[in-house]
């Protein structure tokens, strides 16, 4: 599974980001905080897991405890850079700059 397609997925950006605020986790608190639903959450980490994005482990047995590795916090730098550049190109094309190359 390619990094780009996991990455890309609903609520992917929400579990990292609750993982590297909060630490490791049991399941149940990422899907309370992050607003993954139980299901789709379970699905999601074994995703992240097989890329190496988190790291599960499952003492206290029954409760998973899932934590962020240092790839899982580079993937989330991904998101950032995403958001300038959605960000960039709002301005670009915000009726003021399109004024004011209009004029140039």
């Amino acid at each position: 599974m390619k990094l780009i397609h996991v990455l890309g997925k609903k609520y992917v950006e929400e579990i990292l980001t609750t993982l590297n605020k909060y630490g490791p986790l049991h399941a149940s608190a990422v899907s309370e905080i992050s607003g993954c639903p139980y299901t789709t959450l379970t699905r999601r980490l074994e995703e992240l897991e097989k890329i190496g994005l988190i790291k599960t482990c499952d003492k206290p047995f029954p409760l998973k405890i899932c934590e962020i590795t240092d790839l899982g916090r580079k993937a989330l730098k991904v998101y950032r850079i995403c958001d300038e550049i959605s960000k960039q190109r709002k301005a670009r094309s915000s009726p003021e700059v399109q004024e004011g190359n209009a004029l140039i």
